[in-house]
C-alpha cells in the first residue's frame, strides 16, 4: 500500500517518526478505519431499501430476506476489520490496546498509547486527554 496523507498524519500526531515501514503501517490502519467507520454507519441505517421510496414494491418477506443478508455482510465486514486492525495497530510500538466502537456517531477506532488515546473521528485522528475528557490537537 502506498503512504497516505492520513497515515503521515497519524504518525506525526503519536510521534512515531517517519521510517516507510512506519508510514505504511500507519497508512494501512487508516484505510481500515475509513472502511470500518463506514460499515458502522451501515449498520446503523440498514439495508438500502428501508429508506427507498420504492420499499412499498417488496413483500415484507422479500425486505426481511434483504436485510438479513445485508446484517450478515456488515456483521462479516465488522469482524474482518475488527481484526485487520488491531493487527496492524498493535505492531506499532508504542500502541497499548485498540477500542473499536459500532456506534457511528462517535469515535469507531481508538488507539491507545502509553498515557494517550488518539482517537479517528470526522476522517482525521485527534488526541484525546484521558484526564480531562477533552479533545484536541498537541500545542493547540
Amino acid at each position: 500500500m502506498r503512504i497516505t496523507s492520513k497515515g503521515r498524519e497519524l504518525a506525526d500526531l503519536a510521534h512515531l517518526g517517519d521510517h516507510p515501514l512506519v508510514l505504511n503501517l500507519c497508512s494501512r490502519i487508516c484505510a481500515a478505519a475509513v472502511t470500518y467507520e463506514r460499515v458502522q454507519e451501515d449498520r446503523c441505517n440498514g439495508h438500502p431499501i428501508q429508506s427507498s421510496p420504492s420499499i412499498s414494491l417488496y413483500s415484507n418477506e422479500s425486505i426481511a430476506t434483504m436485510q438479513d443478508a445485508w446484517d450478515k455482510r456488515i456483521e462479516r465486514q465488522d469482524e474482518q476489520l475488527s481484526k485487520r486492525i488491531t493487527k496492524l495497530a498493535l505492531q506499532l510500538p508504542a500502541v497499548t490496546d485498540v477500542e473499536l466502537s459500532g456506534d457511528s456517531r462517535g469515535c469507531t477506532v481508538k488507539l491507545l498509547f502509553a498515557g494517550k488515546r488518539y482517537d479517528y473521528t470526522s476522517r482525521a485522528w485527534v488526541l484525546c486527554d484521558g484526564h480531562s475528557g477533552e479533545v484536541g490537537v498537541p500545542g493547540a
